[in-house]
């Protein structure tokens, strides 16, 4: 057995301890508030679009906005066409779908539907990342090759990356 003197001294450093988490190092104990798990999906979004920036090579899609099963989809939309893109396309086309999403403003809020025509899967330090646009929905979203879903609000026109599809005669789904 400790002697007392000593069993007094563990005593005392076990209580200085544990008042001293209770005070001052306990914030890793507390759940992350509503507002703080916000802003960490907002920052997870915000991250993942940076794979639209300067990636190595891209594929674009022209899609028929019906969800359907089969084969020839693009996360579950027929695709209509694809165009292998250049480095310098690919470029320009993802920076478009980055700019969808920058252009949108909270005031021209967002549809309950999701018909994407345009679709993109860019390659960026070996990574797969794809994204569905939908100018009609004023939406996007985008998947990582694990699967993970980001969602987010866009705002725009097809005008340029449609006119992809029509140099080189792919079809364009129409409203």
């Amino acid at each position: 057995a400790l002697p007392i003197s000593t069993r007094m001294k563990i005593q005392k450093c076990v209580i200085l301890f544990v008042l001293f988490m209770t005070f001052v190092g306990c914030e890793w104990l507390k759940a992350p508030t509503n507002e703080e798990k916000e802003i960490a999906v907002q920052k997870a979004n915000t991250s993942f679009l940076e794979n639209l920036v300067e990636p190595e090579s891209a594929i674009l899609y022209s899609l028929e906005p019906k969800e359907t099963t089969g084969e020839n989809l693009f996360h579950g939309f027929k695709i209509l066409g694809q165009i292998k893109l250049t480095p310098d396309q690919a470029a320009d086309a993802a920076l478009e779908f980055k700019e969808a999403v920058e252009a949108w403003k909270e005031e021209m809020g967002g549809a309950a539907c999701f018909n994407p025509r345009l679709g993109i899967r860019v390659f960026k330090k070996g990574k797969a990342s794809d994204f569905l646009l939908c100018y009609e929905c004023l939406g996007m979203q985008a998947y990582d090759e694990k699967g993970k879903v980001y969602t987010y609000s866009a705002a725009g026109s097809a005008e340029k990356l449609n006119q992809y599809f029509i140099e080189t005669k792919v079809p364009i789904s129409t409203k």
